[in-house]
């Protein structure tokens, strides 16, 4: 038995420490190992050090818990352990870890010992007081598991800020029993750096401020008492008394720096209102979900379709509110078969559009949100509706909600890594600025001018000028706006239709800090011939369309600027170096090629209509 065992480490601006991290994975005695390191937007040479060091790279932009459940949810291995950037491992770690769970079944987790070193006195302190955790239950909590065990528990609670990692320990104590914990001897090493009391100072005050949550688990509320109570703390650092002897000074630093921890955290405790917020955002997650209806069209989709509906069963939402329809235009493969494993609600249509299947699908929908789902989108985070349906229970005026970003796979194809890392499959819709996701060189959400950030979304408000191309590809939207717009299915196009409704008034959208993964599996010849065949659509319909990627009232300059780039490569190549420069992928150098190859092919398109015209006239 030589079990796989996936290391994730969650990122931030870590060029500093990454490496060492890595090279002491490197150099485990026990070499089966996968690492994945997911990366929260990195300004750094972070992910270049990952890259190099033979990491696998996936991207998440909220807080540690997220990263860690999206680490988990791409790793492969049998067993995961979670580490820090900031840790290395001494070199026995993770064969001790494997071993101790081949020996003994019964246990889940592991708890690995922890030992801080840094340089300066108050690095000397830290390292002092985590001297004495070691062998205290209620201070320690568990990093290596069995990843069937972690999926069970569901991964971190991302509604916690603090104490994240002492929750998901203490819920598995509280389902397998305290057997279900083991130990090895082998240490992580914290480097804590120069640690200063400033900011030590600001984390506690932080940390302080989110506790509540942590805290309000009733599993939690004995381990939180002895955590939180500095009687407990003192007792223990007081617990060894020849320590104390032949360390009096850094013993003495150590009292006055918890001290000084415990009342920066007691004042973000009762000064921080942020907690509020996410408390109330918690008791919203897990009382008054909406019930969701994932609307997924198929024709001949037996390639994708599996991994698409078992990433819709695998989230962690209740399965109550989730139902799933698959609109299947006449598959002549495996692809209903498939289907009926995941569902029973499968609708045969035959009009031979796939925007008139989406609109039956909104028909059929009985649920309060309906998702644009498909048969090559595939979710990746558990928690990912959970995130996507929260602006709907916060804003009831807004209409719909979408992913910040398309979710970037290195091992992905080329094209589609380049379609992800740029925020689009069409360079018409990149320069013109419509395309309906953002890059990842990209801050913020520059789309509109009236974007709001509310934490774990953007609220954007829209008008008919600034409407990028909304509406496809894990697009949320309230049913009675989604049945409103298909009511007719023959005449329904996404885009038209959500332009309708903000024409109408219906302004307001909410761009989730989130992604989703856009599985095209497009190849050069395949992608042209589409894009040839969608012109040739649009200009059949043209008289019925109402939304223009190029509108040639407002749009002439953009489409002059748009050539003038793509024929020179100079603009696309700044822009993929610049992409390059934040992730080491070349893909990027696709962006300059595709550009230029657009001018030609669409040139052709539109000729090709334009002499089919002629031709139709003179019969």
């Amino acid at each position: 038995m030589n079990p796989l065992v996936s290391v994730i480490i969650p990122t931030k601006n870590s060029a500093r420490t990454l490496r060492t991290c890595i090279e002491s994975i490197r150099r485990q005695s026990y070499n089966h190992i996968e690492i994945i390191v997911v990366d929260n937007e990195s300004s750094d040479t972070t992910i270049d050090i990952a890259q190099k060091g033979g990491a696998r790279i996936a991207q998440e932009q909220n807080e540690r818990s997220a990263q860690r459940n999206k680490g988990a949810f791409v790793s492969r291995g049998e067993y995961i352990v979670f580490i820090d950037s900031d840790m290395k491992l001494s070199k026995s770690v993770i064969q001790e870890c494997v071993e101790g769970m081949e020996q003994a079944p019964y246990i889940q987790a592991i708890v690995i010992p922890e030992k801080s070193f840094g340089y300066g006195f108050w690095a000397a302190c830290k390292t002092f007081e985590r001297s004495f955790y070691t062998e205290t239950p209620w201070m320690r909590a568990v990093r290596f598991f069995r990843t069937s065990t972690y999926k069970t528990m569901k991964g971190f609670d991302i509604s916690m800020i603090a104490g994240e990692d002492f929750d998901i320990h203490n819920r598995i104590e509280k389902m397998f029993g305290t057997k279900a914990i083991g130990t090895i001897s082998a240490e992580i090493l914290h480097n804590e750096g120069g640690l200063s009391l400033h900011a030590l100072m600001r984390k506690k005050f932080y940390y302080g401020g989110h506790i509540r949550q942590y805290r309000a688990k009733p599993y939690n509320v004995h381990a939180y008492r002895k955590q939180a109570n500095i009687m407990y703390r003192f007792v223990l650092l007081t617990s060894r008394p020849r320590k104390i002897l032949l360390h009096p000074v850094i013993f003495l630093g150590t009292v006055y720096m918890k001290l000084l921890e415990f009342i920066a955290g007691g004042i973000g405790y009762i000064t921080n209102n942020q907690y509020r917020k996410h408390s109330a955002d918690s008791a919203v997650i897990e009382g008054n979900l909406p019930s969701v209806s994932f609307v997924t069209c198929t024709l001949n989709s037996e390639r994708l379709i599996e991994e698409c509906l078992q990433s819709i069963v695998d989230l962690d939402y209740p399965k109550e509110l989730v139902e799933i329809l698959v609109i299947d235009g006449g598959s002549g493969d495996a692809t209903r078969e498939i289907a009926k494993r995941f569902t029973d609600r499968i609708i045969d249509e035959r009009t031979g559009r796939p925007e008139a299947a989406t609109a039956i699908g909104y028909n059929a929908a009985t649920h309060e949100i309906i998702v644009n789902f498909p048969s090559d989108n595939v979710i990746t985070d558990p928690q990912w509706l959970k995130r996507m349906v929260r602006p709907f229970m916060e804003h009831k005026d807004i209409v719909g909600s979408y992913t910040l970003r398309y979710e970037y796979h290195p091992e992905d194809n080329p094209l589609n890594r380049c379609f992800a890392l740029f925020g689009a499959g069409d360079s018409v819709a990149y320069y013109m600025n419509k395309r309906d996701r953002v890059a990842y060189f990209e801050e913020g959400y520059p789309k509109s001018t009236r974007a709001r950030d509310c934490g774990d979304y953007y609220l954007v408000e829209f008008n008919e000028h600034n409407v990028p191309t909304l509406g496809a590809n894990g697009f949320l939207i309230r049913r009675n706006f989604a049945q409103y717009m298909s009511k007719d299915p023959m005449s329904f196009f996404h885009i038209d239709s959500v332009l309708d409704l903000i024409t109408q008034g219906h302004t307001k959208f909410a761009v989730v800090k989130n992604e989703i993964w856009h599985r095209t599996g497009e190849e050069f010849t395949n992608f042209f011939k589409r894009r040839i065949r969608y012109i040739g659509i649009y200009f059949r319909d043209k008289q019925a369309r109402r939304y223009h990627v190029v509108d040639m009232r407002t749009d002439k300059w953009k489409l002059v600027t748009y050539v003038f780039y793509s024929l020179t490569f100079i603009e696309p190549l700044i822009e993929a170096t610049r992409g390059y420069l934040k992730i080491r992928d070349w893909a990027w150098f696709l962006h300059p090629v595709m550009s230029f190859l657009c001018v030609p092919v669409y040139s052709y398109a539109l000729g090709k209509v334009l002499v089919t015209r002629v031709f139709s006239k003179q019969v």
